[in-house]
């Protein structure tokens, strides 16, 4: 019964040791500048990252 329990452990276990994190590149952000001032770039909704940042900012009249 012992061995059972262990067995059932380790094999709920292992896909969490194995799991690798899908689609990382998304956390990453598209300009220097924002990443500068600590991903506030719905501040800068300027220029051809606006779309990333904030895309109702494009609809502004500047």
């Amino acid at each position: 019964m012992r061995t059972l329990r262990l067995a059932t452990l380790l094999a709920l276990a292992a896909p969490a040791a194995g799991a690798v994190e899908t689609a990382a590149f998304l956390g990453v952000a598209p300009d220097a500048r924002s990443l500068a001032m600590g991903g506030a770039g719905t501040a800068l909704s300027k220029g051809a990252n606006a779309l990333y940042w904030n895309p109702a900012g494009l609809g502004a009249r500047w």
